[in-house]
């Protein structure tokens, strides 16, 4: 049996101030990947903002990939970027769950939720709660 797929990708967010700090792994979705693949899911990790991607070069990926999830992060400066990483993916395949994380959609989970291209919300610390939903659903 084919193990499903989950692409974490992070938001291509630019301002300046991030290129400044440097090019660093999304350590976040490690441990999210990790724990998907404790679920049983083949994760693949994305970081289109440390490649300076665009949203069509992310429609490309997710394409190409044809995750059966995609899951994405989001700060309140990336939350745009990560909603339009949502519905370009609702528009490529409505079938892909979609999942979102952090600070913003924590605190802000009724708003993120509001805008039709999110299945789930993971709020807070998603280690033990990633692997939980994706067991969900699967069964």
């Amino acid at each position: 049996m084919e193990r499903k797929r989950i692409l974490f990708i992070t938001p291509p967010y630019h301002c300046g101030v991030v290129e400044v700090a440097g090019r660093w792994i999304p350590l976040t979705f490690v441990y999210l990947a990790g724990a998907a693949r404790d679920a049983g899911f083949e994760p693949i990790v994305y970081d289109a903002m440390t490649l300076r991607e665009t949203h069509e070069d992310i429609i490309k990926r997710i394409e190409d990939v044809r995750p059966d999830i995609v899951a994405t992060t989001a700060i309140t400066s990336t939350t745009p970027d990560a909603l339009q990483i949502l519905e370009n993916t609702k528009k490529i395949n409505p079938s892909i769950r979609t999942i979102i994380g952090g600070v913003h959609p924590t605190f802000m989970f009724d708003e993120v939720l509001r805008s039709g291209v999110v299945d789930y919300v993971v709020r807070g610390e998603g280690e033990a709660t990633m692997k939980e939903l994706l067991l969900t659903l699967v069964h």
